[in-house]
Parts: C-alpha cells; sequence; structure tokens
C-alpha cells in the first residue's frame, strides 16, 4: 500500500504530461493556417495593380456587402501585400488570391489550389483583363 501511495505522484505527473502532449501535436502535420475570419490576403506585383484598376475592381468584388444579416458586413476584407513582400508568414494565410500581370498568356487562366491552406492564382495578359 505504501508503494503504490509513493507511485501516486509519478503516475499523475506522467498522466498530465501525455494530456499537454497530445493537445499540442498536430496530427495532420500540417502548418496552422493564419489570419482573421472573413479577410482575404490578395497578392499583387506591384502597387500600380492595388492602386489602380484591378485593385478597385477586386476591394469591389470581395468587398461586398452580405445579404440577410442583421446588421451591414463585408463578404471579405480584403488586404493587398506586393509580390516581394510575400513571404513564409503569409503563405499560411486562410484565404490568399494571388493576381499576376503576364503579357505572355494570351487569356486569363484561373488556378485554385488547398494544401493546406486554400489559394487562387489569377493570371492576366493586361490589367484590363479583369
Amino acid at each position: 500500500m505504501k508503494v503504490l501511495f509513493k507511485l501516486w505522484p509519478c503516475a499523475l505527473f506522467c498522466w498530465f504530461a501525455f494530456l499537454v502532449a497530445a493537445c499540442s501535436s498536430n496530427p495532420s502535420g500540417h502548418k496552422p493556417s493564419t489570419g482573421k475570419t472573413n479577410e482575404l490576403l490578395v497578392v499583387v506585383n506591384n502597387e500600380t495593380l492595388h492602386k489602380g484598376h484591378v485593385g478597385s475592381v477586386i476591394s469591389e468584388f470581395f468587398g461586398q456587402i452580405l445579404t440577410g444579416l442583421p446588421q451591414p458586413e463585408k463578404t471579405f476584407d480584403v488586404a493587398f501585400i506586393y509580390e516581394p513582400g510575400f513571404g513564409q508568414m503569409f503563405k499560411t494565410h486562410h484565404n490568399i488570391f494571388i493576381v499576376d500581370i503576364n503579357a505572355s498568356f494570351d487569356k486569363p487562366v484561373i488556378e485554385t489550389h488547398s494544401d493546406p491552406v486554400s489559394y487562387t492564382h489569377l493570371t492576366l495578359p493586361t490589367i484590363y483583363s479583369v
């Protein structure tokens, strides 16, 4: 009986350590996604796209007010970032929309991915293809 009382604190510590380890592990092996709810990170080539026609079209489309809610709320809070600043920190964001202007394309191309975060890559031949 005395041995049982001596092992009780050790068993309690082991159980607590197991519980902490189990709760902090990531079974999928993927990094957790970041960003606020309903936030869309838009990656553009340069400031001209953000401040010009492309940026205004994206902001208007994704910033529309949702219908059917008791108070006005936008579909997404749009945040722009320029491609040179799109580093590892932003690549785990919940929703990423990449807009690329590439004159070598004849028509717009849309690619979607979701591994582990969802992102859409839109390649346009000109800024007026929007």
